[in-house]
């Protein structure tokens, strides 16, 4: 039975930190669409929900064009590439052209709430959380604790994630 899957993630400066955000996109966001399309291959997945944010959400999407897998953008806040480097705003740019269906979840700059209804919206659509988390409190902690609340299942990706990173480790999986 195919799935509609949904993503989250640490923020990338927690998931590589001292790492500019430059740097996170030319060096980690190949390696981690490599990584996303390698767990889309593990499910029949007939959806992806995805935020477009930076890291692994923005891999997960570029991940499902080269798989062809349809994804639908949930942006949480028009004002979310504001502070990104022209190449991540191009790139978002066009994943989301590319997106099946654009959902903006809310007007204006960043605040929590909104993240966290897109959080709600995103969840009462998938059938499974795929989450890069690495066990910091915080909002992706929070959005993990509402998926396992409501009974969807979280795939823990953050230990499978240092092993594939690392070259040696990944001809092993």
């Amino acid at each position: 039975m195919s799935i509609i899957i949904a993503v989250t993630a640490n923020r990338p400066k927690n998931l590589f930190p001292g790492m500019p955000f430059d740097r996170i996109f030319h060096e980690m966001h190949p390696k981690l669409g490599d990584f996303a399309a390698f767990i889309l291959r593990k499910h029949d997945v007939r959806m992806v929900y995805t935020t477009l944010d930076l890291g692994f959400p923005m891999a997960v999407a570029g991940a499902c064009e080269a798989l062809e897998i349809p994804y639908r953008a949930a942006i949480p806040y028009s004002e979310q590439s504001r502070y990104w480097s022209q190449e991540a705003v191009n790139e978002y740019g066009r994943m989301l052209q590319n997106a099946d269906k654009k959902f903006l979840i809310s007007r204006g700059e960043y605040t929590e709430e909104k993240v966290e209804h897109c959080n709600d919206f995103i969840l009462k659509r998938c059938d499974r959380l795929l989450a890069l988390y690495t066990g910091t409190p915080g909002r992706t902690e929070k959005f993990v604790n509402e998926a396992e609340k409501a009974k969807k299942p979280v795939d823990y990706l953050w230990p499978m994630w240092l092993e594939y990173r690392d070259p040696a480790k990944r001809s092993l999986m």
